[in-house]
């Protein structure tokens, strides 16, 4: 009884997906006798996936023993306008920019100009981070396999305007999270650190190197590096919330560029693809010494699952794949490469999603593995995700009644400042109340004798709350304010005079 309710089970699956048009085998899985077959399945699996999770707009190619067998966008790139995909609409890829960083420096090693065991500070003197030992010790390998140390620091991204060259002198008012080499940690500053130093050593900007060394010698001439190319570009897409409906502002990753600015279309991200696996040759971008090491495991990242980090690259050993995610706001990204298989594929959304991630694997099983089982707990967990929330565009105004808080929120009131994250303001707008502002994160300030003072927040990329504790020196005046802000330790802000 219970094996005719599983097939049953899987029959209504698969009449929901309208794939009953395929053989299957007596569990309902679906028997595919050859390419144009699994191909078939494979679209009309991302096409009903893609309306269960909302997905606004994607682009995709796929290749297949060393062919181009799929290229075609899907959706809209702009969802109030209905404005189609195509393979020439240009979509943020995020942190697939840094494999291009990770080929630039390789360029520079196979030149003679610099050797992946030099240290930082021998070719950027004034480098200089809060951990000595690894300012002074830390090498170009150690920069792009993620294991300097330094926190990830995401949220300065969202603060103050500065650029790529502000970037040295905020490095060493950045915390690190645990101690030099002591484990992988993810980190766009130190990829942008490393763009920096590209820069110097070659004499170009780093944005003339990728135009000139990469994208043009492949034929990418959709690309660009400058989030005004992007801007200017007319077939862009918008970025959506994970609800698939709500958009977000787009931003300018300029000031992290070599970490993920890069822009590009399906089509040249093809031609990407293509050069990665080595079907087209062009030892001037990715000879076969530069792609061996990019893609060799470097940084245990996962030891129980055997994941390491290449150079721009996560590395499945396992699995056999190479693979990195590229996310901004509101787009998502996903290479995965089987290079044995000559197999490869390249997802572009403009949508916060993982959906990318559940079609590059489903991908991987049907053309490589020949392993058609649903994922049905990856797409339940996606499906969830995206539903559309009880829309709340405000936080609610906090009030504090505490008598011994309520005396000192006049002290407390005023601009605090840090080197590298900038400025918080706190601000009495009621006699019971406290605003809270870093830059386009606002909100007010509750107090709880147990817990203590928290900023309730909200921005574009969601709702946050940012304890934190208030210093005062041996005056009793306020001197300080420790704020606890994502990825990162607590961050000491100076009071302004």
């Amino acid at each position: 009884m219970e094996t005719i309710f599983k097939n049953f089970i899987a029959v209504l699956l698969m009449l929901n997906l309208g794939l009953t048009c395929f053989g299957q085998n007596s569990n309902g899985v679906p028997e595919l006798k050859n390419e144009k077959e699994k191909l078939d399945y494979f679209i009309k699996l991302t096409d009903t996936l893609r309306k269960k999770t909302n997905n606004p707009g994607l682009a995709m190619a796929i290749f297949h023993k060393g062919k181009l067998i799929y290229k075609k966008g899907h959706g809209f790139r702009n969802q109030e306008k209905q404005l189609p995909v195509t393979t020439s609409t240009l979509f943020e890829i995020g942190s697939l920019t840094k494999a291009f960083t990770g080929v630039l420096a390789a360029q520079l090693v196979q030149k003679g100009k610099i050797r992946w065991d030099d240290k930082i500070i021998d070719h950027f003197p004034g480098f200089r981070l809060a951990d000595v030992y690894a300012q002074r010790h830390a090498t170009i390998l150690d920069m792009f396999t993620h294991r300097v140390g330094l926190a990830q620091h995401y949220y300065i991204q969202y603060g103050p305007d500065f650029t790529m060259n502000d970037i040295p002198g905020m490095l060493p008012h950045l915390s690190f999270d645990g101690s030099f080499r002591e484990k992988y940690l993810y980190n766009n500053l130190m990829y942008t650190m490393a763009g920096i130093i590209e820069e110097k050593i070659d004499g170009r900007s780093w944005n003339t190197m990728v135009e000139e060394d990469i994208l043009k010698p492949l034929g990418m001439l959709q690309s660009f590096t400058r989030f005004k190319d992007f801007q200017a570009y007319p077939n862009r897409a918008m970025s959506y919330e994970r609800d698939g409906t709500t958009r977000i502002p787009e931003t300018s990753l300029d000031a992290v560029a070599p970490a993920g600015s890069i822009t590009s279309t399906i089509d040249d991200m093809s031609l990407w693809v293509q050069a990665l696996l080595g079907i087209t040759e062009n030892d001037m971008v990715l000879s076969s010494e530069i792609l061996d090491f990019i893609t060799s495991p470097h940084t245990i990242k996962n030891s129980r699952e055997s994941i390491f980090y290449g150079i721009g690259w996560d590395i499945d050993t396992n699995r056999k794949t190479i693979a990195h995610d590229g996310r901004t706001g509101g787009q998502s990204s996903r290479i995965v490469l089987m290079p044995e298989e000559e197999f490869g594929i390249v997802i572009l959304c403009n949508q916060q999603t993982d959906l990318q991630n559940l079609l590059t694997r489903y991908a991987a099983n049907i053309f490589v593995r020949e392993k058609y089982e649903r994922l049905t707990d990856f797409e339940d967990y996606i499906e969830k995700k995206s539903a559309p929330a009880k829309k709340n565009n405000s936080v609610s105004n906090k009030t504090i009644s505490d008598p011994g808080m309520l005396s000192k929120l006049a002290q407390i009131q005023g601009m605090y400042e840090h080197p590298a994250y900038g400025i918080v303001e706190l601000k009495m707008e009621k006699k019971n109340s406290l605003a809270f502002a870093y830059y386009d994160f606002k909100g007010t300030v509750s107090y709880d004798r147990d817990t203590g003072l928290k900023a309730h927040t909200l921005h574009y990329t969601g709702k946050d709350t940012f304890p934190f504790e208030v210093e005062h020196g041996p005056d009793s005046k306020v001197k300080s304010i420790t704020v606890q802000i994502p990825f990162t330790k607590p961050v000491r802000f100076k009071r302004v005079n």
